[in-house]
């Protein structure tokens, strides 16, 4: 009976035990089930509820600005936090950035390495206000200034220096359909706006930390009405470096104009430009960067001298320049073959014997002397080269009011080759030139020639050149008209300028036929030919004989 009795109560006991572990399960069920609807209840209404709040508040203590968001959502089991409807106004009342969507997806594993990880970031239809104030301050950083005591900003500078960068990681970012207003305050008057959009950008793997053989992947694509921006490439934050493609293609000379206008000493009336390179950069000890296989075309360029002509200038119908490379390091720079097609040029000299183009730059030169530092001693010369130019179809006027009677003379169908050129200024460089004058006849020559020391090497042809053309230029020397007659040559012409003053020799042969001429005011009849040849005629610039 006692051994039943024993049995009987170790059963009992083992049942209390029982009910008592199911009793702690069920218990501890509950307490995780009444956790995780209370972290729900934080993640999924809480949370959001204060952001909708704080965002404002924050924005207006930070920036200055009035904020609205429409709705905040936050799934806090996949960690995804979403807004829509977001807009900002800034102290002014105007608009400075809002947004239709916002996606931000924290990576949990991430966070448990440390890392401040983040799976998606995807922004929709952002429109952005950014001005380039007077100063050259952003609008931003204005208004930081101006919620943020000098203090306080530098308080949290000094901070942040001490501490170690976070580790972030950007498995994906994306901004769809964005747009950008900047408006350009820096040269006083009114602003000049530029509205970018669509603006798109999709950024890949980037990590704040350095990884081995793993590059971010970006892509950037913007577009100015007609004018766009395609950039894409490979990006490294830590250590910094980039390589990659940079395409703008079709930008018009009123966006050229605009920020050339204080280093361009000329008008843009016309033109679109298309540049793009392949590029690699790497900072460092020692900032790197080195572009190449870049091209550049320019398209309809019209230059005009100052805002006061009606005419340009120089206008041409394309200029191609290929094979652009440089090398920040090596401080070299390579172009390939410059292409000019259909150039006109027009020129002129003022009575008191001023070129027109030559006064513009002498006035570019004055204003860069004046607000320019002199240059540092950078070592190692700057070394360029240029494989050759070839220009055809061009156009040249000459307009000179130096003499009594205006000259007017026209040159067409203008080609130029020219070979290599390069920062060896003493190295020969050949060339082949061919015109036609407005007036009649045609003038050949080609040989070479050495930049510095300037010396010129060319056999010169011409034939049924007018001499009527020289005619105001006569008058300023002799009491003589040009009625008539054509001018032929055909010689070797030698210039040497390593000495002061130039000396050079023309030996061959020239002959004027036709000549006709008399007394100013319809006189009498001078002098007058039918044929003068001269074989051979050589003659000595200097001393001239």
């Amino acid at each position: 009976m006692a051994e039943k009795e024993a049995e009987n109560n170790q059963v009992a006991s083992r049942r209390v035990v029982s009910r008592r572990k199911s009793h702690l399960v069920r218990n501890l069920l509950i307490a995780l089930g009444m956790l995780l609807g209370l972290y729900a209840l934080a993640g999924f209404l809480a949370l959001p509820w204060w952001l909708e709040r704080s965002l404002p508040e924050q924005l207006d203590q930070r920036m200055g600005w009035q904020a609205e968001v429409e709705r905040v959502r936050f799934n806090p089991f996949s960690f995804s936090l979403e807004a829509d409807a977001f807009s900002a106004k800034d102290a002014d009342g105007e608009p400075v950035t809002a947004f239709d969507h916002l996606r931000v997806n924290l990576s949990f594993l991430n966070l448990l390495r440390g890392i401040i990880g983040f799976e998606e970031i995807r922004l929709v239809e952002p429109d952005v206000r950014l001005d380039l104030l007077q100063d050259y301050d952003i609008n931003y950083a204005r208004d930081w200034r101006s919620a943020n005591p000098e203090g306080e900003d530098a308080t949290q500078t000094k901070t942040a220096e001490k501490g170690n960068p976070p580790r972030l990681y950007f498995q994906q970012v994306t901004i769809d359909g964005g747009e950008l207003l900047f408006r350009d305050f820096s040269q006083g008057g009114d602003p000049a706006e530029f509205r970018v959009a669509p603006l798109d950008l999709t950024l890949n793997d980037l990590a704040t930390w350095p990884r081995e053989g793993s590059d971010s992947q970006y892509s950037v694509m913007a577009a100015l009405g007609e004018q766009v921006i395609e950039w894409d490439g490979e990006l490294s934050v830590t250590p910094l470096y980039s390589a990659g493609r940079l395409r703008l293609s079709g930008l018009r000379h009123d966006t050229l104009a605009h920020f050339l206008a204080p280093y361009l000493p000329w008008q843009l009336r016309d033109g679109t430009v298309t540049l793009e390179s392949r590029y690699e950069l790497a900072g460092g000890d020692r900032f790197e960067l080195i572009t190449s296989d870049g091209n550049l075309t320019i398209q309809q360029l019209a230059l005009a001298l100052s805002a006061a002509d009606d005419q340009p200038a120089l206008a041409t119908e394309t200029i191609a320049v290929q094979g652009i490379g440089f090398d920040l390091t090596a401080r070299e720079a390579t172009v390939g073959m410059v292409s000019i097609e259909q150039p006109s040029l027009a020129a002129s000299r003022n009575a008191e014997g001023e070129v027109d183009w030559q006064a513009s730059l002498a006035t570019a030169g004055t204003d860069q002397s004046e607000t320019s530092e002199p240059a540092s001693d950078l070592g190692e010369p700057f070394r360029w080269s240029v494989q050759g130019v070839e220009l055809s179809g061009g156009q040249v006027r000459w307009r000179d009011q130096v003499p009594e009677t205006d000259a007017d003379i026209a040159v067409n169908n203008l080609a130029v080759t020219m070979g290599g050129l390069s920062h060896r200024l003493d190295e020969p460089v050949s060339y082949d030139v061919s015109a036609e004058l407005g007036t009649g006849g045609r003038v050949t020559a080609i040989g070479q020639l050495t930049p510095a020391p300037f010396t010129f090497e060319g056999a010169l042809s011409g034939s049924d050149i007018l001499l009527p053309v020289i005619q105001p230029y006569v008058a300023d020397a002799a009491n003589l008209e040009l009625v008539d007659g054509r001018l032929g040559f055909d010689g070797n012409l030698d210039l040497d300028a390593q000495d002061e003053p130039l000396t050079g020799t023309f030996s061959g042969t020239a002959e004027i036929a036709g000549l006709a001429t008399r007394l100013p005011g319809n006189g009498g009849e001078l002098v007058s030919w039918e044929l003068l040849r001269l074989a051979p005629v050589e003659f000595n610039l200097n001393p001239a004989r």
